[in-house]
């Protein structure tokens, strides 16, 4: 005699099924970033009822929201306007999921965050998908969807790499340059930012985990100085830093950034085991530019 089947068995293995789909591609509902447009996207739904509120969607499994490209080389991308950019995907039937029963195999993911709240954020670039929890890996929140890997060839000359990554670290900031500063006000500024980065590098020194950590120092230029002025007035701070204080940047890791619209100093801890902070230019930058 035949048994009903469980419908939670058979909804849990419909939910597994809809996971593995969203593991192996960057796309939702045959909408994927790069390729697809805000015309694709409104033939399938419609127009959004608010579209100030992010191109955001209700949909009968859950919420979905979209951005768009604005203009050309907009956040790095060779693509026209209007093109999708991201999904952002909020699933009823998978909320609240672990890690682990999603089935996601660990070894494809970087685990990037772990803030205050309590959220975590595994991120595949091979595949262009990553996934928000809260708790750490406990409770699925959201399923994000970009460009994958092998889509850096659509990036703009100057422009790094795509990085999902780089905004899931926190740094502290400091003006690098700043014109309508004093000359004298302008480098203490930037010493001022050193100071309070080792002093909370010093902090760590009794952690168990100190020896895990490494100091990161990223450096976006603007169009004020050449990049070599830029380069030799980062040596003089450095310079009369370690003199002035007796230490050493020895265990420290400078990256160019690249061009943005104002120039900074961005200071980072980041433990060994993860990638380190991402460039994200805004501007083309003469450090990216590809090889003719």
């Amino acid at each position: 005699m035949e048994t009903c089947p469980n419908p939670v068995k058979i909804l849990f293995l419909i939910s597994l099924f809809t996971i593995s789909v969203y593991s192996q591609t960057n796309s939702w509902k045959g909408l994927t970033p790069l390729v697809s447009t805000r015309a694709d996207v409104e033939r399938i739904l419609g127009k959004p009822q608010n579209p100030k509120t992010h191109f955001e969607y209700e949909v009968e499994e859950g919420k979905v929201s979209f951005s768009y490209q604005e203009k050309i080389c907009d956040n790095g991308w060779n693509v026209p306007k209007d093109r999708l950019i991201s999904i952002d995907f909020e699933s009823k039937e998978l909320l609240g999921f672990d890690f682990d029963e999603l089935k996601l195999e660990r070894n494809k993911f970087t685990y990037l965050i772990r803030g205050d709240d309590g959220r975590g954020t595994f991120v595949n670039k091979q595949d262009g998908v990553e996934y928000n929890f809260d708790f750490g890996d406990k409770q699925l929140a959201s399923i994000t969807f970009y460009a994958r890997e092998v889509d850096d060839n659509l990036r703009c000359n100057g422009f790094a790499p795509f990085a999902p990554e780089w905004h899931y670290y926190y740094p502290q900031s400091y003006k690098f340059y700043d014109k309508s500063q004093k000359k004298k006000e302008r480098f203490y500024e930037a010493l001022h930012g050193f100071t309070v980065f080792f002093n909370e590098l010093d902090a760590y020194k009794n952690d168990a985990n100190y020896n895990s950590l490494k100091p990161y120092v990223l450096v976006y230029f603007d169009k004020q100085k050449s990049l070599n002025q830029y380069r030799k007035d980062l040596e003089n701070i450095k310079r009369v830093f370690q003199k002035k204080h007796k230490v050493s940047f020895e265990n420290f890791t400078f990256i160019e950034g690249g061009l943005r619209e104002f120039s900074t100093l961005e200071f980072y801890i980041v433990r060994k085991d993860k990638p380190p902070p991402a460039p994200n230019p805004t501007l083309p930058s003469p450090q990216f530019m590809k090889k003719k």
